[in-house]
């Protein structure tokens, strides 16, 4: 029965410093994470205003280039319209290029 009760007592010994030191090793863990977070919320706090900057800088871009890009697409637009006009110029070339040389079916 001492045998017993010696076995019991060394194992419930085993169990507590098992058990201790990963209490300790948790307990260091919380404390490295707590300061990690801790200097995170600064890091946070720049970022927010660094983005905010950015896009302050970003709006004002926009509305300094918003009459140049109205500009831009009214130009695209008669850019088109020339190539198709364009096309319709080199159409009577075209055509006799294809009757000379008797293909009917690029002339058409």
């Amino acid at each position: 029965m001492a045998q017993e009760i010696k076995s019991l007592d060394s194992d419930m010994q085993m169990l507590v410093y098992e058990n201790y030191s990963k209490f300790i090793t948790a307990t260091d863990t919380i404390r490295r994470m707590k300061s990690n977070v801790e200097g995170m919320g600064e890091k946070m706090e720049r970022l927010l205003d660094t983005v905010g900057g950015i896009s302050d800088k970003s709006d004002a871009v926009n509305d300094t280039l918003a009459s140049r890009r109205q500009n831009i697409e009214e130009l695209n637009g008669v850019r088109a319209l020339l190539k198709k006009l364009q096309v319709v110029f080199d159409l009577p070339q075209k055509l006799r290029v294809a009757l000379d040389q008797d293909s009917l079916s690029l002339a058409v």
